[in-house]
């Protein structure tokens, strides 16, 4: 697909950011509260922020809303009633909306597993953005 240039400088810019944010979730993705909190503050200092005082001190059901490397998204991780970062998103917003990356901590797996997913309603680069990060056209409605 050969698209003009300065939407294709735009996509890869958006791509760029999603990038950017994955390496920030994978930073702390599975770590306990005790260790994601410093690494977090050290990492972002006042760019990041938590969803609440005492989330920031438990670590408990809540989340930690990091900063984005293009206005287009928002960057979280969030920890449930352990106190371990067990989720982190990316969701798009203005002409990336309805695109989501995700990855869920799992025990059993080394890595971070990535998921894309579009939701509506679509910005109208979202379909573009996911056909540029997964390699294929993005499912037509209705199809998982």
């Amino acid at each position: 697909m050969r698209l003009p240039g300065s939407r294709n400088r735009q996509l890869r810019r958006l791509a760029r950011a999603v990038e950017q944010g994955r390496g920030a979730v994978e930073t702390v993705l599975g770590l306990p509260h005790v260790l994601a909190k410093p690494l977090i503050e050290r990492h972002f200092g006042t760019q990041a922020h938590p969803s609440s005082e005492a989330f920031r001190e438990t670590g408990r059901e809540g989340a930690w809303h990091l900063p984005a490397a293009a206005p287009e998204f928002t960057v979280r991780v969030e920890a449930g009633g352990d106190g371990r970062i067990t989720l982190g998103r990316i969701d798009g917003h203005g002409i990336a909306a309805g695109l989501l990356v995700f990855s869920q901590w799992d025990p059993n797996e080394p890595a971070p597993v990535w998921q894309i997913r579009l939701e509506e309603p679509r910005g109208e680069e979202a379909a573009a953005l996911y056909e540029r990060l997964v390699g294929e056209s993005p499912p037509t409605a209705g199809t998982p």
